[in-house]
């Protein structure tokens, strides 16, 4: 069956025309490398990972470079939604060419082949996959009933795998600022708080699900800041509102730092400034998938995160 006909079902979800045509190309390519999986588990997959980077991809960027952004996305969701035989896997054979390549082993290798095509080391990309998949193992290991929250934030800024999906896009835009600009913006801090505004909006938008998942006991239930402080606090409420006000404090703080950057000279390099807009691009776009995925895998978050405000641009400087 082709990709537009299994895409069908969600063609009035699609934000436009060109969402539609990214998703059907999306599909096609993850027909082509994960065979073994149901068409109508790829259709779902391939709507979710053209959708988040439909909304979180560099500005300006071209459908082929969407494309490759996306693929990365489905093979984070191959390895993230697969069991845990599958991730082993994986590591146990991320160094050597297997014999029998699994479904994660075969996307992984076609998103860094693609990747290849913009000239980028692959060599750091590859390594930050393979530490994804590890500490998606460590994550499963742990109880959300007794998790702290240091060792949630430690095993978030990993699996939420927001500075790899970042990277991706700064070799897809060829964005290489200059060594000490690169470095100022390293110090500046904002990759982390992209990432710490990603799993807060994640685990808002996300509640209701996570919580039903963890009243059924489920084995995949997923950890989720909200649910960990509602246990700490004992009141549901104000663990929404204390998160909710993390949220808002840390758009501040997002705020704040660039505007401390784009005071100084490295400001200047389009690089950086295109490096910080597309990190701004990932905080807001990351609340809009959440709401447009609503029916299909966030249900509940319109109440919660309707009213978040979105970060602004910069004026580019004359």
């Amino acid at each position: 069956m082709s990709a537009s006909r299994l895409l069908e079902p969600l063609r009035t979800q699609m934000r436009d025309a060109r969402h539609w045509e990214l998703t059907c190309r999306l599909l096609d390519w993850s027909l082509q490398h994960l065979k073994r999986e149901e068409p109508s588990a790829l259709a779902r997959r391939a709507y979710v990972a053209s959708t988040f980077d439909t909304y979180c991809g560099a500005p300006g960027a071209s459908l082929e470079e969407h494309l490759l952004g996306a693929s990365f996305l489905v093979a984070f969701f191959t390895a993230d939604d697969g069991p845990d035989e599958a991730l082993k896997s994986f590591l146990a054979t991320a160094d050597a060419a297997p014999s029998a390549p699994t479904e994660l082993r075969t996307c992984h290798d076609a998103w860094l082949e693609g990747m290849g095509q913009t000239g980028q080391d692959l060599r750091g990309p590859r390594a930050a996959f393979r530490t994804l998949c590890e500490w998606m193992l460590v994550e499963r290991r742990v109880d959300p009933s007794t998790v702290t929250e240091a060792q949630y934030r430690e095993l978030r800024q990993y699996t939420i795998a927001v500075p790899l999906y970042v990277g991706c896009w700064k070799a897809l835009r060829a964005l290489r600022p200059s060594e000490r600009a690169d470095e100022a913006l390293r110090r500046s801090g904002l990759l982390e708080l992209t990432t710490e505004l990603v799993y807060l909006a994640n685990d808002l938008g996300s509640l209701e699900r996570d919580e039903e998942a963890a009243r059924r006991q489920q084995p995949d239930a997923e950890l989720n800041l909200v649910i960990l402080r509602t246990r700490v606090l004992g009141s549901r409420q104000e663990a929404i509102r204390q998160v909710l006000a993390q949220y808002h404090e840390r758009l501040q703080d997002f705020r704040r730092r660039r505007a401390e950057l784009a005071d100084t000279e490295h400001w200047r390099e389009r690089a950086v400034r295109d490096s910080v807009e597309h990190q701004r691009a990932v905080v807001n776009g990351n609340v809009a998938t959440t709401l447009h995925l609503m029916a299909l895998r966030y249900p509940g978050a319109l109440g919660l995160l309707k009213g978040l405000p979105e970060l602004e641009p910069l004026p580019s400087p004359d």
